[in-house]
């Protein structure tokens, strides 16, 4: 049917006043997706008052991931953030729906508007790292512009994941304890990019930061999480970590939990009896071409259990050595 040329000022004015006559906005009252998606387009009259955005958080955060309202609601939400600086407290909300999504939900549902969008929130971003960078930055709503720098990390444009990131980073400089609180939470989000760039600007800021508590609390939880429990097996996010707790480990004689190998560490590894009898003498086990046993015994898992660099003639593991100190080493752990 054809819309009536009033509709969008009749929605406006019901939207406005609705709360005023039934103390409810609009989408408390009207159980109706039609109705919601159509009072969306007029968000910035709902959160134009405090209740009106306390209304907006509590019903909407547990919104479902499946609801056919969803895109236009994170849609509306990202247009209020970057159309109004004050609006910056809207990304609770953007937070609470987006940890509930599966990665691939994100990339469908959150990662195409922000691709759309990649114009607006380019100089969105660029704005808020030169005023952070100058010291002329709104002291305010610290904990909500780190967390919406953060949730656009789930972008497939490489250019604005790095402005994002470099936006964490410059924020998280001045304000480590919050960037960490932050972490804690994005690190919850099921999507690769997020928590990799997470992990970048975490290493950006502590790299350079001398406070041995928050560093060694920092350095715990990454190594608990993600070391221990082996969490993830992206290279990079390891590497990170590893880099953080070695600058941690020489500046400030942090303590790890694991005990790694030392100089002498092919004496301090254990070997598995059933997997060294698989691989020795029996011809039973096939364990790649020759190129692949000189690599993995000799230059890789080999000079990392003799000692910390490949020595020429240095005393390394044999082949069937090296996997059946491996194997020993993972049942150890």
């Amino acid at each position: 049917t054809d819309r009536h040329p009033l509709a969008e000022d009749i929605l406006k004015a019901i939207v406005f006043l609705a709360p005023q006559y039934t103390g409810m906005q609009l989408f408390e009252i009207v159980d109706n997706h039609e109705v919601i998606k159509a009072s969306l387009l007029v968000l910035r009259i709902i959160i134009s008052t405090p209740e009106g955005i306390e209304a907006l958080i509590n019903t909407f955060k547990d919104l479902s991931p499946e609801s056919p309202i969803l895109p236009h609601l994170l849609e509306s939400l990202l247009d209020e953030v970057l159309r109004r600086d004050k609006n910056i407290i809207l990304a609770e909300l953007l937070e609470s729906i987006l940890l509930t999504l599966s990665s691939t939900q994100i990339d469908l549902k959150w990662s195409e508007i922000v691709r759309r969008k990649s114009n607006q929130i380019t100089p969105y971003l660029h704005q808020t790292i030169v005023s952070f960078e100058s010291g002329k930055e709104r002291n305010e709503h610290i904990h909500w512009r780190l967390c919406f720098s953060g949730l656009l990390l789930s972008s497939t444009n490489r250019y604005l994941r790095d402005l994002a990131t470099k936006a964490l980073v410059i924020i998280g400089r001045r304000y480590p304890y919050t960037l960490f609180d932050v972490f804690l939470q994005l690190e919850k989000t099921k999507d690769v990019y997020v928590l990799e760039r997470l992990m970048a600007s975490i290493c950006g800021v502590f790299l350079a930061f001398d406070e041995k508590e928050l560093l060694f609390k920092v350095c715990t939880h990454l190594e608990k999480n993600y070391i221990e429990n082996f969490k993830t097996t992206h290279v990079l996010i390891l590497d990170y970590i590893i880099t953080l707790l070695d600058y941690a480990e020489k500046q400030f004689g942090y303590k790890r939990s694991l005990k790694r190998p030392t100089d002498d560490g092919l004496f301090e590894w254990g070997k598995d009896p059933e997997c060294a009898k698989e691989v020795t003498g029996d011809g039973k086990a096939t364990w790649g071409f020759g190129p692949i046993e000189y690599d993995f015994s000799r230059y890789k898992i080999g000079s990392y259990l003799a000692q910390s660099i490949y020595v020429k003639d240095a005393k390394l593991p044999s082949h069937e050595e090296a996997l059946s100190m491996v194997i020993w080493r993972i049942k150890e752990l």
